[in-house]
């Protein structure tokens, strides 16, 4: 069978990206010729393709070579790209964050022209369901953790206690206003001056996000990083991780924080945080979207706790047996498998 996805770009750091890549190489490797198409650009992808997995711009003469076209596209223009796909095999419609960019006048017809057009429409979560009115068409597969964090699973549990008086918080994402960067930072201006912000990820908010540093007194706390090698190991340099977005698919890197062993607070958004706390059990590092006092309040009292290596340990079986790489991978090929005559 022949498989092309369908995305804007590979050479950002973003989840997708590392998503489409990962399970392309698993693909090639179980036999599958893959292709992924590209709307915009063919720069160098931001994570490690194998040299089997084909990338061009998207293009009818190469699409007539697929069995089985997936468009991960999350703009108002995806209902085009499934409608001219379909003209030369099956298509799926895969979406990874929330339908909130969708202007709420045109969702209504966005939902109904997919359910339409598309064979399978493929969620992350289950409570994102809810946004496409609980459709037939719908499967859920959530993201798998990168393989990277599954090698480091026998990195030792019991994290070094640190002689440092600082606390050292982290967020990962992109610097745009979905990520809530901003709100990161307000938090940490509300905080003892002994913890320290390290923001991982670039965007178009950079300048702004610095200037807000400065106006609440938090310039010489925060730090700025372009990129960072993230694995188990890395994380574990920081105390608790955060995710202040006001949005989401899933929450990719809220798993790779709690598999590494280091504590973790989320705003609960829609959609992926609250699904993968409970799956875990651990709903109490929760707070409602945009309650700030109480963020900065469960912040101060993670500090005091130390994580048990039995709870990390817990965690990780949990994650390994729900979402690994090998477990999402087979999820997918037998939907793609399905649907092929």
């Amino acid at each position: 069978m022949h498989i092309g996805y369908l995305v804007y770009s590979l050479r950002n750091l973003g989840g997708l990206e590392r998503i489409i890549i990962e399970r392309s190489n698993g693909l090639v490797k179980h036999g599958y010729k893959v292709t992924i198409f590209c709307t915009r650009d063919l720069d160098s992808p931001a994570y490690n393709l194998g040299s089997e997995v084909d990338i061009c711009v998207w293009n009818y003469q190469a699409l007539r070579k697929v069995d089985l076209l997936v468009v991960c596209l999350d703009g108002k223009i995806a209902p085009f790209y499934i409608l001219i796909g379909r003209m030369f095999c099956k298509v799926f419609y895969e979406r990874h964050i929330s339908l909130v960019n969708i202007k709420t006048s045109y969702r209504g017809i966005y939902i109904a022209l997919i359910q339409s057009l598309a064979e399978r429409i493929v969620l992350l979560t289950n409570s994102s369901k809810i946004e496409w009115n609980n459709l037939r068409k719908i499967e859920v597969i959530p993201n798998p953790i990168s393989r990277n964090f599954l090698k480091d699973r026998l990195l030792n549990l019991d994290l070094q206690m640190d002689n440092s008086v600082n606390t050292k918080l982290l967020v990962i994402g992109r610097l745009t206003p979905q990520k809530g960067i901003d709100r990161a930072i307000k938090i940490l201006s509300l905080l003892p001056k002994n913890f320290t912000l390290t923001v991982i990820g670039n965007g178009s908010e950079l300048n702004e996000l610095i200037k807000l540093s400065w106006e609440l007194e938090v310039q010489n706390r925060i730090e700025f990083i372009d990129k960072a090698t993230l694995n188990a190991e890395y994380y574990r340099n920081f105390d608790i991780f955060l995710l202040t977005s006001r949005y989401e698919g899933f929450g990719l890197v809220l798993l790779e924080a709690l598999y590494s062993g280091i504590k973790v607070l989320s705003f609960d958004v829609n959609f992926g945080p609250k699904d993968i706390l409970s799956t875990l059990g651990i709903e109490n590092s929760l707070c409602g979207n945009n309650e700030i006092s109480l963020m900065v309040d469960k912040i101060i009292n993670e500090a005091d706790t130390h994580l048990q290596s039995n709870e990390v340990m817990r965690r990780r079986k949990l994650i390994e047996n729900i979402y690994s790489n090998k477990s999402i991978l087979n999820k997918h090929i037998v939907m793609y498998e399905s649907i092929i005559d």
